[in-house]
């Protein structure tokens, strides 16, 4: 069996070193060719900071080009680039699966739709990515959760099962002995995966966007008075789109996000403000990849991730009526507020260099008519 990475970024390098470690064999593909390079020289080092341990694996790496004149076929491949050239990089890797190879996409708010559309029902599969990973420099990432936190849970896609037994037990075998290397329960499978994407969405959308806004660590947005705000409110908003689309989310860390996160009175939501820099415990030292791409020039992913909740609440209602945060809320996009029908219009960019990414951007996203209390 073959397996590949195609987006061997921070996040594709942590999986892939993971993999390696445990025993799996896996080509990782990246169009950084300053990381492949290191990567050749000297290996592929993941740095565990919470955990103070490092891995370091000689991992066959290449370029998409040197992938097209290798012309290998994969039964497994994980699709780990970002969102925004799915349509072109999903027909090019059609062509490397096998008969019944499929694309697991590990991909943030709802990519399979799009894949399938590509690849097909039957040859797509979803993974959420419960870790964090940032680069520290060519050849090398960091992980910024602690391994025994770190998790992925995979799920089929649509309807059509022509592969799902046999390609599941295919992910499983080289998901499932990761656990051996982060010491807890690395993989498990669900039968819930758009259930599984939301639980994510309520973290990722809440404190991603604040991140990228402030410059803030997770930790950090959760400690402080004024963005603590911001994240509650905007997982709420999640938690609403979800079930207004008659979803179920699944458990965060064995936790009922849902129950946790619900409008109570003034003690429940004292406790609530107190108890949050809690519930992000292991995750504390993550800062947004839209932060990373911002900071590197680069578009990030606002569409794909507070985006991808304001898009599948106005798909369930024809408009936005979810009164909320959402594509206002994280001061990277030219965003349509979803506020109680005010379809205002809120130019609010710093991708286009109007904003700089600053603590003091919490100030303009409590701003009082959007009634964050």
């Amino acid at each position: 069996m073959k397996t590949a990475i195609y987006g061997a970024g921070a996040m594709g390098t942590a999986l892939g070193v993971l993999m390696i470690k445990s025993g799996t064999a896996v080509d990782l593909f990246t169009r950084n060719t300053a990381h492949v390079t290191a990567a050749r020289n000297n290996g592929l080092t993941l740095r565990c900071s919470a955990d103070n341990v490092a891995f370091t694996v000689n991992a066959p790496i290449f370029t998409p080009d040197e992938m097209a004149a290798r012309k290998e076929k994969y039964d497994l491949i994980f699709l780990m680039t970002k969102q925004r050239e799915n349509g072109k990089i999903v027909a090019f890797l059609k062509d490397f699966l096998t008969e019944d190879g499929v694309i697991v996409t590990t991909q943030n708010g709802f990519p399979e739709r799009g894949v399938a559309e590509i690849a097909g029902e039957e040859r797509t599969f979803g993974c959420v990515c419960s870790f964090g990973a940032n680069f520290a420099s060519a050849g090398e990432a960091v992980l910024t959760s602690a391994l025994k936190a770190s998790k992925v849970c995979v799920g089929s896609y649509g309807e059509k099962a022509a592969f799902t037994d046999a390609a599941m037990k295919k992910i499983e075998s080289v998901l499932l002995p990761i656990g051996k290397i982060t010491g807890g329960e690395f993989y498990r499978k669900t039968e819930n995966l758009r259930g599984v994407r939301y639980s994510k969405l309520v973290l990722n959308a809440a404190f991603s966007g604040v991140s990228a806004a402030t410059g803030m660590t997770f930790g950090e947005a959760a400690k402080n008075k004024k963005t603590k705000k911001i994240v509650i409110a905007a997982a709420r908003e999640v938690i609403a789109v979800a079930e207004k689309d008659g979803v179920t989310i699944e458990k965060i860390q064995d936790r009922d996000i849902g129950k946790i996160l619900k409008k109570g009175g003034a003690i429940k939501e004292a406790f609530l403000r107190i108890a949050l820099p809690f519930f992000v415990k292991t995750h504390k030292n993550s800062v947004s990849g839209m932060l990373l791409d911002l900071k590197r020039g680069r578009k990030c992913e606002i569409d794909f991730i507070t985006g991808a909740v304001s898009a599948a609440g106005t798909d369930l209602t024809g408009e936005i009526t979810i009164p909320g945060t959402y594509r206002d809320m994280p001061v990277i996009g030219i965003a349509p507020g979803a506020f109680s029908g005010n379809r205002d219009i809120t130019a609010v960019t710093i991708e286009n260099g109007i904003y700089e990414t600053s603590e003091e951007n919490a100030d303009f996203l409590l701003r009082p008519e959007k009634n964050f209390d």
